[in-house]
């Protein structure tokens, strides 16, 4: 893919990848990570597209698979209850404590 072919693909898959991804991630931060990975593995695809649905759906599809990808990592499925918490925070220096009061 030339710079200017990518250059226009940005152009009309940027704004649907990056809603897409917000939608599944309801994190914005998340979903421009998504939306670059998913540009980037479009620039260096060696693909051949028949047609430009068919390129529009392989885009989409790599989107929605780097978000289910994203949702699978151990922290983002990591969750800690409240009660296992200390009640005030604990330094290992007086140093951290004072920097910290």
């Amino acid at each position: 893919m030339t710079d200017l072919e990518f250059e226009a693909a940005v152009g009309r898959y940027a704004d649907s990848v990056f809603r897409l991804a917000y939608s599944y991630l309801k994190s914005r931060a998340d979903a421009e990570d998504v939306m670059q990975e998913t540009l980037l593995k479009l620039y260096v695809t060696k693909k051949p597209f028949e047609t430009a649905v068919h390129e529009r759906n392989w885009v989409l599809r790599v989107t929605v698979n780097g978000c289910k990808k994203l949702l699978r990592t151990p922290w983002r499925c990591r969750t800690e209850s409240l009660e296992q918490l200390p009640e005030t925070a604990v330094f290992d220096s007086t140093e951290e404590s004072e920097l910290f009061q």
